[in-house]
C-alpha cells in the first residue's frame, strides 16, 4: 500500500502499489499516478517505439501527489483570441479637417435658421463625435433626431415655467437620460488587423501581458500543489 494526496482537496488516502488511476474518496476527483520507475537493465535494453500518449500529471515525491498541468496559453498572433480580448483599446479617429468643416456647416445652419435649428446642430455634432469613437473595437452611433430633441426642449421649457424654475434643476439629468437612451453600437466589431497601427501595437502588448500573467499563475499553482 502507498499513500497519495488529492490535488483538489488535499485528502490523503491509501491505494495499492500497482494503482495507476483512482478516484478521490472525498471529492471524487480523478487522479492519475506516475508509473513506477523501471529497473536499470530494462531502461538500457532497446525496445520498439510505441505510439506516444499524453504524459501523466507530475507527482510530488514521497506522497505521490498528482499536480494539475498548467492551463494552455493562447499563441501569439491569434487574431480570433485578440478579437474577443477585453483589453482591445478604445480610441477616437476623427480628423481636424472634418471637424473644421462640421463647425462651418453648423455655424451657417444656425445663422440661416436664426438659431431655430440649434437642436439639429447639437444632434449633428453628437453623431459625428460618436461615429468616430471606437469602444472596445466597436463604433458608437446616435439614433436620435433633431425633431425629438426640440420636442424635449419645449416640454422642459413649460415644466420649468409652471414650476417657477424649480424643474430646471432636473433638466441636465433628463437630457443625459434622453441622450443615453439613443446610444447604440454601430455594426460588428472591427477586426484587429483593421485597427490603426498604434492601437494594434497596444492591443498586442496587453495580450502579451495577459499570457505572461496566466503562465505565472499556472506555475504558482503547480508549485503550491507540489509543496502540499
Amino acid at each position: 500500500m502507498k499513500n497519495i494526496r488529492c490535488y483538489n482537496c488535499q485528502y490523503i488516502m491509501g491505494v495499492p502499489d500497482d494503482t495507476m488511476e483512482t478516484t478521490c474518496q472525498k471529492c471524487g476527483a480523478k487522479l492519475r499516478l506516475a508509473p513506477p520507475a523501471a529497473p536499470r537493465h530494462e531502461q538500457m535494453a532497446p525496445r520498439a517505439q510505441a505510439p506516444q500518449s499524453p504524459a501523466p500529471a507530475p507527482v510530488q515525491a514521497g506522497t505521490q501527489q498528482p499536480v494539475p498541468a498548467p492551463a494552455p496559453v493562447p499563441a501569439a498572433g491569434n487574431a480570433a483570441a485578440m478579437l474577443f480580448n477585453p483589453n482591445i483599446p478604445s480610441y477616437f479617429d476623427g480628423k481636424l479637417r472634418h471637424l473644421i468643416g462640421l463647425n462651418i456647416v453648423c455655424f451657417l445652419q444656425l445663422v440661416f435658421t436664426l438659431f431655430i435649428g440649434t437642436p439639429w446642430v447639437i444632434i449633428k455634432r453628437k453623431k459625428w463625435i460618436l461615429k468616430h469613437t471606437i469602444v472596445r473595437g466597436q463604433r458608437l452611433k446616435l439614433t436620435a433626431r433633431g425633431s425629438q430633441l426640440i420636442g424635449c426642449f419645449i416640454k422642459w421649457f413649460f415644466l420649468t415655467f409652471f414650476t417657477v424654475g424649480i424643474y430646471a434643476l432636473w433638466i441636465p439629468i433628463k437630457y443625459q437620460q434622453w441622450y443615453a437612451s439613443h446610444l447604440e453600437f454601430d455594426g460588428d466589431p472591427i477586426p484587429p488587423m483593421e485597427l490603426p497601427k498604434r492601437q494594434r501595437k497596444q492591443m498586442e502588448k496587453e495580450a502579451e501581458k495577459m499570457r505572461a500573467q496566466a503562465q505565472k499563475e499556472a506555475e504558482k499553482a503547480a508549485k503550491k500543489a507540489a509543496k502540499g
